[in-house]
């Protein structure tokens, strides 16, 4: 600790434990107090519809002038996001103990310069121990790379000192560039659901004109439910703009141009089992041009029954997408119009890249139904 000493001639000099009295030690953290923990032994945290977390593979590599305990003990948080503007609270505290200046000057920096990402509050701010900061930031385009924003701190040389009743104007704060905080920011690439400009389209198929599975009279022999799918369609005034799946005619399997196959389980035609990222994107875009145009659009559904019989070799069932809409917790449903069942939601699930009935953020796990491709539409 600093303390002052009187010589012979009555003037006062101050020295301390090798650290200069007047210099600003604080420590820039992640301030979680009355946010929701959501896993307490990961220490995730719910923070505007989103999550920030304690990143465990980040090294801590603050200043040496942070003091022992607060440097072993300092986190690095991460914040994982897909919006183009977003905040990060913060609380600064005493970073060392034997800093008796309490207030300074606080600059919030980029890692490195990326094109689209700005810093949009005020980058050198005065600070004092125990108040907070939040940092807001501009992130604009879907391929950026992690990043992170550093904080460094100096005196701002302006303090008095009253000592035995003198008071000395102690403007020596040498400390400049103090690294004092740390946190990351890794933008994840929005998905299309989370477009503002979906329609709200109501369901187009009211019971009077809903096709039933082995009630509703259509023009085939042996119907099954890709025909009465297909009729659907047509009572609507549309019809597929190809009926088959596989491009090729001499038995080798290759995706259909106007087919956009989202899921797999078994490689065939190329794709190998589980999500079809790239397709899933192309559907999604599809999909938005005919809701605004009110186009039904026919669809390939995974009731995972294991039956094969189709060419994609997941495809057990079909039934036709006739609105959509979104909940009240922002996420993009499509209404369903089952020829064998009832009318379903399915949700755009873009973190797994599939549509199907589990609502975003449910633990449901059983009895959730998949599209697994589909289809484009042509008017009659």
């Amino acid at each position: 600790m600093p303390t002052a000493t009187q010589s012979d001639d009555n003037s006062i000099s101050l020295t301390s434990s090798g650290l200069d009295v007047d210099e600003f030690i604080p420590l820039v953290s992640f301030k979680r107090d009355g946010l929701k923990n959501i896993n307490i032994s990961e220490e995730i945290f719910e923070y505007e519809e989103e999550k920030i977390s304690h990143n465990k593979d980040e090294d801590n590599k603050l200043s040496k002038h942070i003091d022992y305990w607060n440097s072993r003990t300092y986190r690095i948080f991460e914040r994982v996001t897909k919006k183009e503007k977003i905040t990060f609270p913060l609380y600064i505290t005493k970073g060392n103990e034997e800093s008796e200046d309490d207030d300074g000057i606080i600059t919030a920096r980029l890692s490195e310069e990326i094109e689209g990402v700005k810093i949009t509050s005020e980058t050198d701010f005065k600070a004092s121990y125990n108040s907070n900061y939040t940092l807001e930031l501009e992130l604009k385009g879907d391929k950026l790379k992690p990043f992170y924003v550093d904080f460094y701190a100096k005196d701002d040389e302006d303090d008095d000192w009253e000592i035995m009743d003198v008071t000395i104007n102690d403007k020596t704060g040498k400390l400049k560039n103090v690294h004092c905080g740390r946190i990351k920011i890794v933008k994840k690439q929005a998905c299309i659901c989370t477009d503002t400009d979906w329609p709200i389209l109501p369901n187009m198929v009211l019971d009077a004109n809903k096709v039933r599975y082995a009630v509703t009279s259509v023009p085939w022999d042996n119907p099954e439910c890709y025909h009465y799918a297909l009729h659907q369609l047509s009572v609507l005034g549309y019809y597929l703009k190809s009926e088959r799946w596989n491009k090729k005619w001499d038995g080798t399997k290759e995706l259909n141009d106007y087919i956009y196959q989202l899921q797999v389980d078994h490689e065939v035609a190329g794709m190998i089992k589980g999500p079809q990222k790239i397709m899933f994107k192309k559907a999604l875009v599809y999909l938005k041009k005919a809701m605004k145009m009110k186009t039904p659009v026919m669809i390939g559904l995974d009731y995972d029954v294991n039956t094969y019989a189709n060419d994609d070799l997941i495809t057990d069932h079909f039934a036709v997408i006739t609105g959509c809409g979104k909940d009240s917790d922002g996420n993009l449903y499509f209404d369903v119009t089952d020829n064998a069942f009832k009318y379903q939601k399915y949700y755009c699930n873009c973190e797994n890249f599939e549509i199907s009935t589990k609502k975003p953020g449910s633990l449901e796990a059983k009895g959730i139904f998949r599209v697994s491709q589909v289809r484009e539409s042509k008017k009659l």
